[in-house]
């Protein structure tokens, strides 16, 4: 049997949404967030004030795709900013 990713990650009208594997790695349960936030969850384990392992792993998720879209930028900012365009000298054209 092929083996299933542990999230999804889906970018939706509303915000963003994952789906996460459950433990018995059969089904995935739909986690929408707002702002960052995770604002439920499809399991049975929602209805207790600390929430479930779903909505952490989301959040998770999306801080660290949240990091890496930030570090890519920064990577390609410095690379392309504050370099001369023709060596040290003007622009010239070639005779």
């Amino acid at each position: 049997m092929k083996e299933l990713p542990p999230y999804r990650r889906y970018e939706t009208l509303a915000g963003v949404e994952y789906e996460i594997l459950n433990s018995k790695k059969t089904a995935y349960y739909t986690v929408p967030l707002v702002n960052g936030k995770a604002a439920g969850c499809e399991c049975k384990h929602v209805k207790f004030a600390a929430g479930c392992h779903h909505q952490t792993r989301a959040e998770l998720e999306e801080r660290l795709y949240q990091n890496h879209l930030h570090s890519r930028a920064e990577t390609v900012q410095e690379k392309y900013i504050d370099k001369p365009l023709n060596g040290v000298r003007g622009f010239s054209l070639m005779r």
